[in-house]
């Protein structure tokens, strides 16, 4: 936006887009968020958009990375080995779009 010549104003930052997704539907504040917080075009997934109006960024914006964390003794778990492979299998689905 700078090489733009155009600015920002934050006027508040919040933990995690759900809550700036409640905070916009309910001011007249925009919010910036990755695609993925609108969900699918399913009914259960038209609640988190409904009465709002969302559009692609008009400039570039840098890619940025997904990862996880989580305890070593976790490692050999199959439970959590299984949990892991299905996030990271989904989040790969997701952006393999972009």
């Amino acid at each position: 936006m700078q090489k733009l010549g155009l600015g920002r104003t934050v006027v508040v930052v919040v933990p995690g887009y759900p809550d700036a997704i409640r905070i916009v539907r309910q001011s007249d504040l925009v919010a910036t968020v990755p695609g993925s917080c609108f969900g699918s075009t399913s009914a259960g997934d038209h609640a988190i958009t409904a009465g709002l109006e969302s559009f692609e960024l008009p400039l570039p914006i840098p890619q940025f990375k997904i990862s996880a964390m989580w305890h070593p003794r976790m490692d050999a778990d199959p439970a959590h080995r299984w949990l892991r492979d299905t996030v990271m299998s989904a989040c790969r689905a997701a952006y393999a779009r972009r």
